[in-house]
C-alpha cells in the first residue's frame, strides 16, 4: 500500500470513528412527554438536539430513568429519517454507590483520614483493603476491621457511573444539527384516580364529586415541565418486575381550577390527556385534578349477604347490616365520561358542619352509563340474626335445610333490607316465607321491609345436590 493510500486510509477511518464519547444529556432537550399505565410503567419519549460528525460516533444518552427497560428503546432522527441508523447499543447498570465502589478497590491501598480530637490536627494511614461492608485493613502494624478514619480514594474507577447512561454506536450519513426522537418503557412510575364524595346531607340523595389523577414516580429520576398522558385499562406485558425500594414522598397538588380532564379512547383502553405541563420530582407524588361535578343523584341501600352451607349449622350467627350508594355515570347524571379504576373516599357534614369520612371503596374502570356501587360499611342499627331450623341428608350428596333470618331495625323509621344468600351445587327453594328472587347460579335474595323500630322474619327452606 503506498503511502498516500495510508494516509486516505486514516483520515477515512478517523471520520468513520469519533474519538471521544458525544454526551447527549438533558440540557439538549428540546421536549418530554410520558405516558402512565396501571401496571407501575410508563413510555418516556424525548427530543434532544444533537450535532453529529459523519460517520460512526459513540453517543452516551445519560439522565435517564434507573429503572428503564434497554430492549424497548426507540432511536430516531426526525430530520433525516434513514440517514441516522443505531449500530448498537449498551446499557451499563454498575450506578456508583459505596459498595461498588470499595470493591473496585480490593487488593489496592487506600488512605484513611483521621481528625484529632481538638479538630486541628489530620492523621493519615495507608493500608490494603481486604474486603468491604465491613471494610477490613491491612496496615503494617495489623490487620483491623471497620478502623475508624474517613476513605480518600484517588480516583473514579471507568466502569462506575454517577447516572443510568445508553451508549450507543450511530452510523450518522448527514452533516448538521438534527433532533433525535427517543422513547422506551421504564418501571415504577405508577398512577391511580382517587375520588371524593361528599354527599348533602345524613338523609340527602346527592353528591359533589372531586377526582384527582394520582401520579407516584419512583423512577429515581425527575422529568420536568413533562406532558402527561396516562392510560386506564390493563395491557398485557410477560415482563417480572420487581417491586421498588419504598421511600418517603412528598404531595404536590395542583390547583382545583384546573378544566375537567377528557378521554378517548386508544385501542381498547381509555387515555387521558393531564392539562398543560408539570414537573414530577423523583420519589414525588403529585396529583393533578381530573374531574368535578354537583348534584349527582344516588341511592342508599342496605344488604345482608349470608352464606347458605349445604352441611349442618350448629351455632347462631350475629351480623350488622351493610350499606351501599350506587349511582348512574350517565350524562342525565352529570357524568358520563367513563371513570378509571381508583379509591373512593365518602364524607358527609354532621351536626356542627365538619366533614366526616363515612366510608372508603374501590371502584373498577367504569364505561359511560353504568353503574357504580359503593359499599360504606356496617350499620350498627340494623342488625340480622341467622340460624338453621332444619337439616337432613337424604342421601350422599342430596340434602334439605331450612334457615331462619330476624331482622331487626332500631331506626326510627323504616328500612328496606336485601336479604342477598349466597348458595352452592345444584339447588332449589322448596318453600319460602316471602316471595324472592333467583338472581343467578349461586344467589337467591329476598327484599324485606322492616318497620321503624321492629324486627321482621325472613325463612325458607332448601334442597342441594351437590
Amino acid at each position: 500500500m503506498t503511502r498516500l493510500a495510508c494516509i486516505s486510509l486514516m483520515l477515512f477511518l478517523m471520520s468513520e470513528l469519533a474519538a471521544d464519547p458525544i454526551l447527549l444529556n438533558r440540557q439538549a432537550q428540546r421536549s418530554i412527554s410520558m405516558t402512565v399505565y396501571n401496571g407501575n410503567f410508563a413510555v418516556i419519549r424525548e427530543v434532544r438536539e444533537i450535532d453529529l460528525p459523519l460517520g460512526l460516533n459513540t453517543v452516551e444518552y445519560r439522565e435517564i430513568s434507573q429503572f428503564i427497560e434497554p430492549a424497548s428503546v426507540i432511536v430516531r432522527s426526525m430530520n433525516n429519517g434513514n440517514k441516522l441508523i443505531v449500530r448498537e447499543q449498551s446499557y451499563q447498570q454498575n450506578l456508583l454507590n459505596r459498595d461498588l465502589l470499595l470493591k473496585s478497590y480490593l487488593g489496592r491501598q487506600i488512605t484513611l483520614k483521621l481528625n484529632s480530637e481538638s479538630g486541628t490536627e489530620i492523621q493519615t494511614r495507608v493500608g490494603e483493603l481486604l474486603a468491604v461492608s465491613p471494610e477490613i485493613v491491612r496496615f503494617p502494624e495489623g490487620i483491623e476491621i471497620s478502623p475508624a478514619g474517613s476513605l480518600l480514594l484517588p480516583e473514579l474507577p471507568d466502569h462506575l457511573d454517577i447516572a443510568p447512561t445508553l451508549t450507543w454506536l450511530v452510523d450518522n450519513k448527514v452533516r448538521g444539527r438534527q433532533s433525535l426522537e427517543t422513547s422506551y418503557l421504564t418501571r415504577n412510575i405508577s398512577w391511580q384516580a382517587d375520588y371524593v364524595l361528599v354527599l348533602d346531607g345524613q338523609d340527602g340523595n346527592r353528591f359533589d364529586l372531586d377526582s384527582w389523577v394520582t401520579i407516584q414516580n419512583s423512577s429515581g429520576t425527575a422529568f420536568n415541565d413533562v406532558a402527561i398522558q396516562v392510560i386506564a385499562g390493563d395491557v398485557n406485558r410477560k415482563v417480572v418486575t420487581a417491586k421498588p425500594e419504598m421511600r418517603a414522598l412528598s404531595m404536590n397538588m395542583q390547583a382545583a381550577g384546573a378544566q375537567d380532564v377528557q378521554a378517548q379512547a386508544v385501542f381498547e383502553y381509555h387515555q387521558y390527556n393531564l392539562p398543560g405541563k408539570t414537573s414530577l420530582q423523583s420519589s414525588e407524588m403529585k396529583q393533578v385534578r381530573f374531574r368535578h361535578a354537583e348534584e349527582v343523584v344516588f341511592a342508599k341501600t342496605y344488604r345482608l349477604t349470608s352464606q347458605g352451607y349445604n352441611y349442618q349449622m350448629q351455632e347462631t350467627q350475629k351480623s350488622n347490616v351493610d350499606v351501599f350508594i350506587a349511582f348512574n355515570n350517565s350524562r342525565q347524571n352529570n357524568l358520563g365520561q367513563p371513570l378509571p379504576a381508583g379509591t373512593v373516599r365518602v364524607y358527609v357534614a354532621d351536626s356542627d358542619g365538619v366533614s366526616q369520612l363515612v366510608g372508603e371503596d374501590r371502584v373498577k374502570h367504569t364505561a359511560a352509563d353504568e353503574l357504580v356501587e359503593l359499599k360504606l360499611g356496617s350499620v350498627f342499627d340494623v342488625t340480622a340474626e341467622r340460624r338453621q331450623s332444619h337439616y337432613r341428608r337424604l342421601r350422599e350428596r342430596l340434602a334439605q335445610a331450612g334457615y331462619v333470618i330476624e331482622l331487626s331495625n332500631s331506626k326510627d323509621e323504616a328500612v328496606e333490607v336485601t336479604v342477598r344468600e349466597k348458595l352452592q351445587g345444584d339447588w332449589q327453594i322448596l318453600e319460602e316465607s316471602e316471595p324472592g328472587e333467583r338472581v343467578d347460579s349461586t344467589t337467591y335474595e329476598f327484599s324485606v321491609t322492616i318497620p321503624a323500630k321492629a324486627s321482621k322474619t325472613v325463612s325458607y327452606a332448601i334442597q342441594w345436590q351437590f
